[in-house]
């Protein structure tokens, strides 16, 4: 397991989100990390091997969920920060478009900053991201356990028996709705960006793979070429 619970403002104090990640099975030795920021925190608990640990870099920290691979490239070996390192430097020196060709795997990726944030969801919805705004005003929650996402929001008791009902009886949920009312998941192969500013914090979404259907097929001739 590899999470990473973002606050806006400070519901919980992140010390306590950080003892619940680390208290699950099989993590209590996998310490998370605790980086502050003037909009809030982020508590990333890394992928297990290496390769996996938070980058950090002067204006940002570029984190994962998952076990997300850049094509090619043997992270293990450039140190614990290798996977994030490599996907950083195609970001900054190509464009995100680019990072996430490079990429295969599940995961959740993301990239903060003092102004804000942005989270990076697969193609899939493997590795899957939920948000809520919280019981008190000015907090919102993002992240990618819903259970801990529940309960750092105020809403660990606000069950969605409907959506329970659909769990028991088809093994699965409707996209976005979770087993928690008001706690939705971000969509697959898309970018949200929160930016937090004076004191306002304002999101936007954007969607960098959609699946469609073209009118015609190449031919076999064209399919080798390409």
């Amino acid at each position: 397991m590899s999470d990473f619970i973002i606050q806006i403002g400070e519901a919980i104090a992140p010390e306590l989100v950080a003892r619940k990640l680390q208290s699950r099975p099989g993590t209590q030795n996998r310490i998370p990390r605790i980086f502050r920021f003037p909009w809030g925190s982020a508590v990333i608990q890394s992928p297990p091997g290496r390769g996996y640990s938070p980058l950090e870099t002067d204006m940002h920290v570029f984190a994962c969920s998952g076990r997300p691979r850049v094509i090619g490239i043997a992270h293990e070996v450039a140190g614990d920060d290798g996977f994030c390192r490599a996907a950083f430097g195609i970001l900054k020196n190509e464009s995100i478009d680019a990072m996430l060709e490079s990429l295969t795997g599940m995961f959740a990726l993301t990239l903060l900053g003092d102004d804000g944030f942005r989270v990076v969801t697969d193609l899939l919805g493997s590795q899957p991201v939920y948000q809520t705004v919280g019981t008190i005003s000015g907090t919102m929650c993002i992240g990618t356990n819903a259970d801990i996402v529940a309960e750092v929001s105020g809403h660990k008791s606000d069950i969605d028996l409907v959506s329970v009902g659909e769990f028991v009886v088809f093994d699965q949920i409707t996209f976005p709705f979770t087993t928690y009312r008001f706690i939705t998941e971000l969509e697959p192969a898309s970018v949200k960006e929160w930016q937090c500013l004076y004191q306002q914090t304002r999101s936007f979404n954007k969607s960098y793979w959609q699946p469609r259907e073209p009118e015609s097929w190449p031919s076999r001739a064209e399919n080798a070429r390409s």
